[in-house]
């Protein structure tokens, strides 16, 4: 169905379940809608539910002032009447629909007191009408939430617990299925959070319930019993499966909760008998309500069979049970809505024993449990059903018995080697069990591999009837199909499990599968498809789809056995006959050229030059093919063999720069010969896909008319994607073809919008801006100044922008897009300032921090301040947002700087955000020094919090009978670098302004996480600036640049191996303006700048501020005397940061208006700058530089900085008589300085310090000059 031009992200909360309520309206319209309210007697509310059975019948319960949540007449927050009128209200096109849509959602997402209460009143109200009472049920559903849950007073918590199931049992038996379903959800959430500590009785409960009896006045009851029950398992599972990921403290303690799920063995063994109970009244009787009853009970049973006590004989019992059953059920007599039901039980039964053969393969091949699944499913999968009804199983039920197939023949336990040495009733089991699988997976004539491998192949593998039709009658609907079924992990299809199984077998039977499929391959390469018709039919077709599915297992096997086959004579002997133009070009024989075509792209990675060229223009020639299949598939091949090459560079360009950070080095010494062969091949494999550019292009542009599915166009843009990014500046000779055919491509868009599922025009949007964006990343301005590109880049924009909840796909793209044009300078970027409301729209919701910073950043850079400024609420607020993200007091532990980021598509983490948040940070800094203190304090304490978390008060900070704080856990690599960042931007801010250290500490939360400060802001006497400056002077520590050196240096690597997955160029952290991030020496040069020249500036205007207390009694403080430990420490960097400057203005020296697309200048600047590579033409990037070396910080050194906060600092000291304070041996010895230290202090203040400097510049300067004139 076709998507509105500007559809909703997500629907509201109550509007998507309106249509669902509606619809029970409609059927049983037994209730006015009008503003009648309901009529509450009191505080007491009755449902009369019929006559009693089996000891429950109507509901009654009284809520006094203590239980309901209302003290006497104290208001609440939502009160009955008020929220029965608003459920009456989403029953209605009233204009108040809106609003009361908005109180419902807020009560709902606050847990307001009341509310849980007012829905349960509603549900229980014979009176409301039956599309309310579900209204309210879903909406109970939906408040049940771990985070909502707990801010719901406990009163009405506990009365949900005491009424829900009675509620839900009630439901069913009145006939209210919708609401009595919603209430099984409600208790399978309640279960999953308060299960089983405050609500132990929960499973009892259920269980009698579902255990009321079989007759026909129970049933409805007992299936919904059995159905909560399923969810309640269900929840908890998933529950459990979320703790593996967590701390190994909270998944300790989450397991030691839940460890007694399943209750006492008594409550497990009264639901295996349920279970059997219905399932052998349906075997026996087989009716529908009996099969439908035992298809519930299976369900059940799936879910919690894995909490049975392992070893237990119940649970051998049950699935022997079960194998019993499912030999029952293998009748070829039940057929019809029946057949249904009991393909439901059949299945579920076999998920059950998979789960048991992966959480016990011992016990599982005791008793013969092993044996008899084993033969049942192979039989049932493989060997007894012929390819027409395996076809016709539903692909799910497929992929169950293949999943467990490939557990058992597959397990490590069931080989010869398991039970060697193993006691002897162990002995006997796991031998008998081996030898079930080895007769299985042996070579023939003792064991079935061969008829097991030809088996996957003709059944699993081969096309199907429909699409063979498919081909012929949709082709790029079979394409597509082909794409979705291999390339979608989330819903496996029957076709990629078996290829899966096959893929499995050969961890531990690797040569007999290899055998086996070549065998297959052999015994069909005699025959001739030349004049085999479609039409025909017969068994020589049949041996046609057969080669087409034995090569397409080769293939994908070859991926893990590369030396399976040879592929140049592969391709040679057997291949090159089938890709020629003039043979196999229709259907059917242009399968197995399809299928040719296909291989190419997978098997000649490492072909030599000769035959991939080759190859590859076979792949090139067969886009011009008749075929529709065959030319599609072709230019997926042709992006692959170019994805190749483009991955073989990159890793060998990675290997060379991490050369540079001493990563690789051994590896680079030993392989120096073999990579100049290596980068040989590349180099000439790049320059022949550069000489078929035109060619290509031009084909796939002239089909564009002929494709009709948005699938294929997405397709062409891909494979143009891989060339752009392959060819780089090599593209611009085909730029002219580019600028005709993207219009066309858009003009298609434009003109889907209406006809195409949402989906998909969210991947061709997707695409063209993917296109584009590695265009104008290579061309940069010469893309952006072209008319034609700027037809296509800015109406894109625009469309993708105009949805107000613009998709998260979109948005990732558009965003990486509009950042890449920043590149191309303030011009290109003009036409997108429009789009700043919706940026900061997109990043009001959460969402893209990372991108959406870097955006602003650039857009303030290349001038547009005002406009920016126009969002400077939002900002500040998305700032703040993204700082609280990655900060693990917010969150209480440091789970949170794992946790994905704001980035949904590409899992950025938290702290990356934070990073470029604080990179931003840094630029407001600097453009506005002193507007910015105010707004941005918050955040300035946020940062100072999680400082002063990873580094608490050192001893000397403490007094004399004060207890050290205990250092934080192991602090994770992403937040030690953004602990860095936040360093250096406090430093900042001092040397701005020192008076802002004490408004910093003033905003630090008392008591956060980390036992540091007390409720009055000091600890132990201590003030929180001295904490946090104690904090900063522990970050200049060389021990702790170099661990962030490390860490910078592994995360530049993870950006390496994932920078084919990402869109665009990756923003760097433009904070490290002086300095490569990955040099310990560097960094820590950097970092102890920073503090320096901050803490001085702290120093010198110590007689304005009193934040942190320097000396007492006449004596300095030990806080002091680190000071002066590190100023006089970073003094002795003086001459590198001099360098490093110098190398920055040596990088800025480049021609700003050079080609962009030079080789020159796509060769990126990275020994001095940034850490990360730049391009000395990208605008953006350029302007920041330029910004630095205009703050008045770069022209500061700490020689300067020391001498004028010791003046000062003399000065207080000797009661303000500046000719006492110039002894400065006094002063150091009052400091307890060395006589090392004292003697370089002496010298800065003196200025001696600066004429040995310039002397030593002058004979450097003169030594270089010799050596130039020598050479």
């Amino acid at each position: 169905m076709a998507r509105p031009s500007s559809p909703p992200r997500v629907l509201p909360l109550i509007t998507g379940v309106i249509i669902l309520a509606l619809s029970v309206y409609r059927i049983e319209n037994s209730k006015s809608l009008g503003g009648e309210g309901l009529r509450f007697r009191g505080n007491e509310f009755r449902v009369r539910g019929g006559a009693s059975i089996g000891g429950w019948g109507g509901v009654s319960f009284q809520v006094d002032g203590g239980a309901s949540g209302v003290a006497g007449g104290e208001n609440i927050t939502a009160g009955i009447e008020e929220v029965y009128q608003c459920l009456q209200l989403q029953m209605t096109m009233s204009p108040e629909r809106a609003e009361s849509e908005k109180r419902l959602g807020t009560w709902s997402a606050r847990g307001s007191p009341g509310f849980v209460e007012s829905l349960l009143r509603v549900i229980a109200s014979e009176e409301a009408a039956k599309p309310v009472r579900l209204l309210a049920a879903i909406l109970l559903k939906n408040t049940i939430k771990a985070p909502v849950w707990s801010d719901v007073p406990e009163n009405e918590r506990s009365l949900c617990r005491s009424m829900v199931v009675r509620l839900m049992s009630l439901m069913a038996r009145t006939g209210q299925d919708p609401i009595a379903t919603q209430l099984a959800l409600v208790i399978g959430k309640i279960g999953e959070i308060e299960y089983p500590r405050q609500y132990p009785g929960l499973v009892s409960e259920l269980v009698s319930q579902a255990s009321l009896g079989d007759g026909a006045e129970y049933r409805k009851v007992v299936m919904s019993a059995l159905r909560a029950l399923k969810f309640l398992f269900n929840n908890k599972n998933k529950a459990i499966k979320k703790t593996k990921r967590a701390s190994p403290w909270r998944r300790r303690t989450r397991v030691l909760e839940d460890e007694n799920l399943g209750g006492s063995l008594e409550t497990e063994r009264k639901i295996s008998e349920i279970w059997e109970r219905y399932l052998s009244k349906f075997t026996s009787s087989g009716e529908i309500e009996d099969a439908k009853t035992a298809a519930r009970a299976t369900a059940l049973l799936r879910e919690m069979y894995e909490w049975y006590p392992k070893g237990d004989a119940q649970r051998r019992q049950v699935l022997s049970r079960a194998l019993q059953a499912s030999l029952t059920l293998e009748n070829p007599g039940i057929y019809g809505e029946i057949k249904y039901h009991a393909d439901r039980i059949y299945y579920k039964i076999a998920e059950v024993a998979t789960r048991c053969l992966d959480g016990d393969p011992i016990e599982f091949a005791m008793d013969g449990i092993l044996k008899g699944y084993l033969s049942l499913y192979t039989n049932r999968a493989l060997f007894s059903s012929s390819v027409e009804e395996i076809q016709q199983t539903e692909g799910k039920h497929r992929v169950i018995l293949l999943t467990f197939l490939a557990s058992a023949l597959t397990c490590p336990h069931y080989t010869p080697s398991s039970y060697v040495g193993r006691p002897g009733g162990f002995l006997e089991i796991l031998r008998d069990a081996s030898e079930a699988v080895s007769r299985l997976v042996s070579p023939p004539p003792e064991g079935r591999c061969q008829e097991l491998i030809h088996a996957i192949v003709t059944k699993y593998i081969s096309l199907s009837p429909e699409e063979q039709l498919l081909w012929t009658s949709g082709p790029e609907a079979y394409i597509r199909r082909m794409d979705s079924e291999c390339h979608n992990a989330d819903n496996l299809q029957p076709r990629a499990t078996g290829i899966d199984l096959m893929i499995y077998l050969l961890g531990s039977n690797s040569e007999t599968v290899k055998d086996c499929l070549l065998n297959l391959r052999s015994g069909l390469l005699g025959e001739d498809f030349s004049t085999v018709s479609g039409r025909e039919g017969g068994e020589k077709l049949n041996k046609l789809f057969l080669r087409d599915a034995c090569y397409r297992a080769i293939g994908e096997l070859m991926a893990k056995i590369p030396t399976m086959m040879d592929p140049e004579s592969w391709i040679r002997e057997e291949l090159m006959y089938m890709l020629q133009p003039e043979n196999y070009n229709t259907y059917p024989q242009s399968v197995l050229k399809a299928r040719a075509v296909w291989l190419l792209g997978v098997i000649s990675y490492e072909l030599s030059f000769e035959p991939w060229a080759e190859a590859f223009n076979m792949a090139v020639s067969s886009i011009e093919s008749q075929d529709a299949v065959v030319s599609l598939i072709a230019m997926s091949s042709v992006t692959a063999m170019v994805s190749n090459v483009l991955h073989a560079t990159t890793v060998t360009k990675e290997s060379d720069e991490f050369a540079d950070f001493g990563v690789g080095e051994t590896q680079e010494e030993s392989m120096e010969d073999g990579n100049e062969v290596i980068d040989k091949t590349l180099e000439e494999k790049r320059r022949y896909i550069a000489q078929t550019t035109e060619r290509v292009f031009r084909r796939s542009f002239d089909i564009l008319t002929s494709l009709k599915d948005i699938s294929s166009i997405v397709r062409v843009l891909q494979m143009i994607s891989f060339y752009v990014e392959l060819l780089g500046p090599d593209i611009k000779p085909q730029l002219g073809i580019l600028c005709e055919a993207l219009p066309r491509i858009w003009t298609v868009a434009s003109e889907r919008v209406g006809d195409t599922e949402w989906f998909w025009l969210c991947r061709l949007y997707s695409s063209l801006a993917t296109t584009l964006n590695h265009l104008v990343s290579r061309l940069n301005i010469v893309a952006t100044g072209d008319p034609r590109v700027q037809g296509v880049i800015y109406p894109l924009l625009d469309h993708m922008f105009a949805t107000k909840d613009i998709e998260e796909t979109l948005a990732t793209e558009a965003l990486g897009l509009w950042r890449t044009i920043l590149a191309s300078g303030s011009e290109a970027a003009r036409p997108l300032v429009k789009h700043l409301p919706s940026l900061t729209r997109i990043m009001g919701r959460g969402e893209h921090y990372f991108l959406g910073f870097s955006i602003i950043e650039g857009m303030l850079i290349l001038g547009f301040r005002s406009e920016v400024g126009e969002q400077w609420g939002r900002i500040v607020q998305c700032l703040r947002q993204s700082v609280l993200a990655a900060s693990p007091i917010a969150r209480g532990d440091l789970d949170s700087t794992v946790r994905k980021g704001s980035g949904t598509d590409f899992t950025r983490r938290a702290t990356e955000d934070a990073l470029v948040a604080t990179s931003l940070v840094s630029l407001l800094l600097q453009l506005y020094p002193t507007e910015m203190h105010t707004s941005l304090m918050p955040l300035f304490s946020l940062m100072a919090q999680t400082l002063i978390y990873a580094h608490p008060p050192p001893p000397y900070l403490l007094p004399s009978n004060g207890t050290p704080n205990p250092p934080p856990p192991t602090i994770p690599r992403d937040l030690k670098s953004l602990i860095g960042a936040y360093s250096e931007t406090l430093c900042y801010i001092i040397y701005q302004n020192p008076s802002s250290l004490g408004a910093i500490s003033q905003g630090i939360v008392p008591g956060f996480a980390g036992g540091i400060p007390g409720v009055d802001g000091r600890a132990g006497g201590v003030g929180l600036a001295e904490i946090l400056v104690a904090a900063l002077l522990e970050m200049a520590d060389p021990r702790e640049a170099a661990q962030e050196a490390e860490g910078w240096k592994e995360s530049a690597k993870e950006v390496e191996d994932e920078a084919l997955d990402y869109v665009g160029p990756r923003v760097p952290n433009m904070r490290y303006e002086f300095v490569n991030i990955m040099d310990p020496e560097g960094l820590g040069r950097h970092r102890r700048f920073f503090t320096a020249v901050g803490l001085c500036a702290l120093l010198a205007a110590s007689g304005q501020s009193q934040a942190i207390k320097i000396w007492d009694s006449g004596r300095c403080t030990p806080l002091l005397q680190k000071i002066y430990k590190n100023i006089l420490r970073a003094n002795e960097d003086r001459i590198d940061i001099e360098k490093d400057r110098a190398s920055i203005l040596r990088s800025l020296a480049s021609d700003p208006n050079a080609d962009p697309t030079s080789t020159k200048s796509q060769n990126p600047k990275k020994s001095s700058l940034l850490g990360y590579s730049w391009n000395p033409v990208d605008q953006t990037t350029r302007q920041r530089v330029i910004l630095a070396t205009q703050d008045p910080l770069w022209s500061m050194n700490v020689p300067t900085a020391l001498r004028s906060a010791t003046v000062r600092m003399m000065r207080i000291v000797d009661g303000g008589d500046a000719a006492r304070g110039e002894n400065v041996r006094n002063f150091a010895a009052a400091l307890g300085l060395s006589a090392g230290e004292a003697k370089i202090l002496e010298k800065v203040c003196t200025g001696e310090q600066d004429v040995e400097d310039r002397a030593a510049a002058v004979a450097a300067t003169a030594e270089t000059s010799d050596m130039a004139d020598g050479v």
